[in-house]
């Protein structure tokens, strides 16, 4: 598990822009300091490198602007750099520089920003040296006041999460919850036919027949059987039902359109068709091609065409490599190779040209094609209603006001208007179309120029440009007549008795889409109930894991609490899930009575009954517990038992500290309680305990943090600024702290000793009580690097003894000597 060796700090809330520094060699570091003086910003400091942010904005800031600018010291000079940084061992032994760098501080609204590096390499996290972060928002290993309760105090929605999350069982719950998901974004199928079906499905009278479809698997033939059922319901009470399907169908389609047409001729609203006009042809380039090819043609070489192809028909010419006779007139060697190569390069120009010719001769016929299917194209995409005679719109129009009623008035002007445009848009079409024909009537080839080329595309583009108009105008037009159309079947069909049967009949020509729908609909509603038992068995599957969790869990935080708070009548009894455990985790209590077993008692909430003091308990047992569960090698505890809380001091001091010991965490504690300080000092001596001071004396130069380990490096640091004093009474102490130096080397270096002989036993209490004096003839031979290394340690001896007695105390020089020695020695012979 992975531990911090160093520790420093620069600029970082309480801290100034002297580095502050913490050498960790144990397993455990115990900070002393009033409050006020910087302890929780250490502990954040760590919080801050961990995570890069500190939780308290979180948990404490009731808005998020009351911590802007929080992490920078307000008194440090600016241009200043504000980092944290230490020096972590990883599980192999191998120590690792991790720095952050503070780029932004907090602002009223946004996060702060930071830089992390390991080993001077920019890094996302510390997972690659063995720290993995908890679940938020504890993300880290350090307990401060502010987070001691958070299991305990926070929402339960919130402490739901935080221990689904903890005991790693989330996975179940984020997949609950995307199976939910995916099965809440697989909607129904929905298709043309899906609402035309349930129109005809609420039919009175043949809603029944379709109805029936609901409960029978989806085929063709249960389709085509239930449809045929509905056509005889629609034919029933008038003549005789036919038996086939599509025979009921065509003599309901009759049936529809002569009932409606005794009321109002419908069929003559709809357009009949959309037209095809076709790819307009290219006119220009063929036609330009032509007129080129023209030019180059020569007249007599066209004349005698055939004889020149003859003559270069023949072997002999065609390979002829110089001047032969002409086999026409047998001029001697007058084809001479320039002249075979000018003749048949005019032989392949007229051909050309005949090439040119027939396809000018193609476009020309292609383009009468387009001007007659332009105006048969539009003629046929016109609805019938255009060609009703002066005495067929005075009829009609009286049955559509007779029909509508007030209605008339919203929906027929628009469609009458839109008629008249889609006719002024045909009439365009019909004349720009009859102008191409005319054109083309008389136009010939030979009279071809590039200005009449020029006017024949212009009327080929006003032709497709009426065509262009005729489409938008028909679009019109088919937006105009839908509320018209909707609103008179309507009323035709209520009046004629035809309510429903286009409905069904629409849907019989749309059966395979409706056989199509019912299939996916089917597989859609199997998935659905097969998605939702899978939803079901997650959540026994979860509930029975959250309960072997929970049940793990709640005997760790009891074991942290028994070692707390032994022996209570009220106690911890475990975490349980409240319901199925998606919204509610209960920490539970067990109230006994003296007498009683353990088993026995009331189960009540914790919340509710545990006193201040016992909430706090709580806090830091479940804070340990995921500790151990999550391997941590180090926590950091801010005044982990309130002053309110000290008759639970020894427990917490003599149990758990030692048990964290005996699991292999590293501890770093931080206390304004000076008798813990000392106390913790005293019981775990026999370590290589860690001890500091931090004091805040003067803010602007920020809290100051002062070694008092009992270690040789503190040792030597703790006497060097009192032996060059020329107060001898000060001399006096810094000889005595060098003595003392002088014999924790001479300790460890015999402690070094047994241990290398398989002595794993031996500490540096085993020599309390024997003097510098006794100590050096022992550790003499253990000198071995230099010959002068021995002597050296005599001399120190000699010269420091007397600074412990009323002899007179060793000049400065005497004692910076000893200084030197010792630190030479300490490098060359100690780890």
């Amino acid at each position: 598990m992975p531990k911090i060796r160093n520790l420093e700090i620069k600029g970082f809330r309480a801290y100034g822009a002297q580095v502050q520094s913490l050498q960790f060699g144990g397993p455990m570091a115990v900070i002393w300091a009033p409050n006020s003086q910087g302890k929780t910003s250490l502990a954040e400091a760590i919080e801050f490198l961990l995570t890069g942010k500190t939780v308290r904005r979180e948990m404490v800031a009731s808005a998020k602007r009351e911590f802007a600018e929080a992490l920078r010291n307000a008194r440090l000079p600016q241009g200043e750099e504000i980092f944290v940084a230490a020096q972590v061992e990883d599980t192999q032994g191998h120590t690792h520089r991790v720095e952050r760098r503070l780029v932004r501080d907090y602002t009223g609204r946004d996060p702060c920003q930071s830089d992390l590096k390991v080993d001077g390499k920019p890094a996302d996290d510390l997972q690659a040296i063995g720290i993995r972060l908890s679940q938020p928002p504890l993300e880290a290993p350090v307990l401060m006041p502010h987070t001691l309760r958070y299991v305990v105090s926070t929402e339960p929605q919130k402490r739901s999460e935080y221990f689904k999350a903890l005991l790693e069982v989330s996975d179940l719950e984020e997949i609950r919850d995307a199976i939910a998901q995916a099965r809440n974004r697989l909607a129904e199928p929905v298709s043309e036919v899906s609402a035309l079906y349930e129109r005809c499905r609420s039919h009175p009278t043949f809603g029944s027949d379709l109805a029936s479809l609901e409960s029978v698997q989806p085929t063709r033939e249960a389709v085509e059987e239930a449809l045929r059922e509905a056509l005889a319901r629609v034919l029933a009470d008038h003549g005789d039902v036919p038996d086939g399907f599509d025979a009921r169908l065509a003599a309901a389609k009759d049936l529809l359109g002569h009932q409606r047409a005794r009321t109002f001729p419908m069929d003559d609203i709809p357009p009949r068709n959309h037209p095809s006009w076709g790819v307009r042809p290219e006119v220009q380039p063929t036609l330009e091609a032509f007129l080129r090819a023209k030019g180059a043609v020569d007249k007599e070489v066209a004349r005698l065409l055939r004889l020149f192809q003859e003559v270069l028909n023949l072997p002999e010419i065609a390979s002829a490599k110089e001047a032969v006779d002409c086999p026409i007139c047998e001029t001697p060697q007058a084809l001479t190779p320039e002249r075979v190569r000018v003749i048949r390069e005019k032989v392949e120009t007229n051909a050309q040209f005949a090439s040119h010719r027939q396809e000018a001769n193609r476009v020309l016929n292609n383009l009468r094609t387009v001007a007659q299917n332009a105006i048969r194209e539009a003629k046929a995409a016109c609805p019938s209603a255009m060609s009703w005679q002066e005495q067929d719109w005075s009829r009609h129009k009286q049955a559509l006001e007779e029909l509508l009623a007030d209605r008339a008035e919203a929906v027929v002007p628009p469609w009458e208007e839109a008629l008249a445009g889609l006719k002024q848009a045909r009439e365009s079409v019909q004349e720009k179309a009859n102008a191409l024909q005319v054109m083309l009537d008389s136009l010939r080839l030979e009279d071809l120029d590039e200005a009449k080329i020029e006017k024949l595309n212009q009327k080929v583009t006003q032709l497709f440009h009426a065509a262009e108009q005729f489409d938008k105008a028909l679009d019109s037009y088919q937006n105009a007549i839908e509320p018209f159309v909707v609103t008179l079947k309507q009323e035709v069909d209520r009046r004629s008795g035809t309510e429903g049967w286009q409905d069904v009949i629409d849907l019989c020509e749309s059966r395979e889409s409706l056989l199509d729908w019912f299939i996916e609909r089917a597989a859609y509603r199997a998935v659905h109930h097969d998605v939702d038992e899978a939803i079901r068995e997650i959540d026994r599957a979860k509930a029975k894991v959250l309960d072997d969790k929970f049940s793990e869990l709640g005997q760790e935080i009891l074991r942290w609490w028994n070692l707390l708070r032994p022996d209570e009548l009220t106690s911890f009894h475990g975490v349980e899930r409240g319901g199925t455990g998606r919204r509610f985790v209960d920490l539970k209590a067990r109230l006994g009575h003296p007498g009683a077993a353990d088993s026995q008692g009331v189960l009540r909430d914790a919340v509710a009954v545990f006193s201040d003091s016992q909430l706090n308990c709580l806090g830091l047992a479940a804070f340990l517990a995921r500790g151990v569960r999550e391997g941590t090698g180090f926590v950091v505890l801010d005044d982990p038992v309130p002053a309110s809380d000290e008759e639970h001091r020894a427990f917490f001091i003599d149990r758990v500290l030692a048990e964290l010991n005996h699991s292999g965490i590293q501890v770093i504690l931080l206390t304004h309680d000076e008798r813990m300080w000392k106390d913790v000092q005293e019981r775990y001596k026999h370590l290589d305990l860690d001890t500091f001071i931090m004091s805040l004396h003067d803010p602007a130069k920020g809290a100051i943090i002062e070694n008092r380990s009992d270690t040789l490096d503190a040792m030597l640091a703790r006497a060097a600024p009192y032996v060059s004093n020329p107060n001898p009474d000060i001399r006096k102490i810094g000889a005595q702290r060098l003595r003392d130096a002088a014999e924790r080397f001479c300790k460890l270096k015999l402690v070094e000793k047994r241990q290398n002989k398989g002595d794993l036993s031996a500490a540096v209490s085993d020599y309390d009580g024997k003097t510098l004096g006794q100590l050096i003839p022992d550790v003499e031979p253990l000198l071995t690097k230099d010959s002068s290394h021995p002597a050296k340690l005599r001399v120190v001896g000699r010269r420091l003894n007397p600074g412990s007695h009323d002899h007179q105390v060793p000049p400065p020089g005497d004692l910076k000597q000893c200084l030197g020695d010792l630190k030479t020695l300490r490098k060359e012979y100690l780890p």
